[in-house]
Formats: structure tokens, sequence, C-alpha cells
């Protein structure tokens, strides 16, 4: 056994009343290690509704790309109907390009972009090594993905369909959602 594992230093959790391994000293977050219990509390009490509250409205510019992923069947709808003589000069190659690689780039860029915002909000949180808040960024970027980009992007292809059949005859409303 090598010395240094033989003398493994403690990490005292005064809170939890538990004694566990300390963090590498490379990966102990400084800034944070002196932060005290009551200052922790209030800032999970304000920062985890200010994460869910962005991940629920990052949903609205998700649902506006994955809609432009199909500019054609927006068209349709009366109140884009601005769209159709736009669409209708425009060649082919140009509408491809705008359904297929632009939602992809916008999305990837919205994703690009919250990544580093989760990562910020939880070393905020006062967790005490880069571990803990690389582990916690990323639960919340997977709840992140999961609700915005496969929720939304099924849920959100289908919704204007939806929106539209509920416009246009209300009384099958409680059909429509059935089915």
């Amino acid at each position: 056994m090598y010395p240094v594992r033989a003398s493994i230093q403690a990490f005292i959790d005064t809170q939890k009343l538990r004694v566990i391994p300390a963090p590498e000293y490379t990966d102990v977050l400084w800034d944070n290690l002196y932060i005290e219990r009551s200052r922790i509390l209030t800032r999970e009490f304000i920062l985890v509704p200010v994460i869910i509250a962005l991940i629920v409205l990052w949903i609205f510019p998700f649902t506006f790309v994955v809609a432009l992923a199909n500019v054609q069947k927006l068209a349709q709808y009366w109140y884009l109907s601005w769209i159709t003589p736009i669409l209708e000069r425009l060649p082919v190659a140009v509408l491809g390009f705008i359904q297929g690689v632009v939602p992809s780039v916008i999305l990837l860029i919205f994703m690009s972009i919250m990544l580093p915002i989760f990562r910020m909000l939880t070393k905020m949180r006062g967790y005490h090594s880069y571990s803990l808040v690389e582990w916690n960024t990323l639960t919340i970027f997977s709840i992140f993905l999961i609700l915005n980009v496969f929720l939304v992007s099924v849920i959100g292809g289908t919704l204007f369909d939806v929106l539209k059949a509920a416009i246009d005859n209300p009384a099958s409303l409680i059909q429509l959602l059935s089915s």
C-alpha cells in the first residue's frame, strides 16, 4: 500500500454527522469550501427553482426550432400564411438546407449554451469539489436533454397539427386528445 493512500484525509460533514474521504487537493473547489451551511441552503432554495424555470422556459425556443424543420407545414396555418410566397420563390436546395441543416445547428447551439450556464449555477450551489459540480451539471443537463430534445422534438412535431385540428373543430378536441 502506498503511503499516500494509507494516510487518506477525511472530510467531516458536520451537518450530516458523517466522515467521508476528502477529495483530491486538485479536485477541491476552494472558493466554496468555506461557505456556511445556511448560505448553501439559501442558494439551494434560490438556484433549484431558477434551474427548473430555465429548463421549462427553454422549451419555447426548442419548439420553434423543431417547427422550423417542417416549414411547408407551418405555411398552411392562416397566421403563418405569409411564408408561402417566400417558400415558393426559394430553390429546392435552399429549402432543404433550411429544413434539414438549420434546425440541427440551432439546436446544437442551444445545447452548447446551456452546459456552461448549468455549470455556473451548479458551482454557485456550493459544492466542495469539481467532480461534484460536474456530476450535478451533467445530471441537470441530462434532464434538460430528455425534456427539451426528446420530448419537445416528439411532441413539438405533432403539436401544430393538434392545434390546427382543435382550432378548426373545437368539439373534436376530446376525441383528438384521446387518439
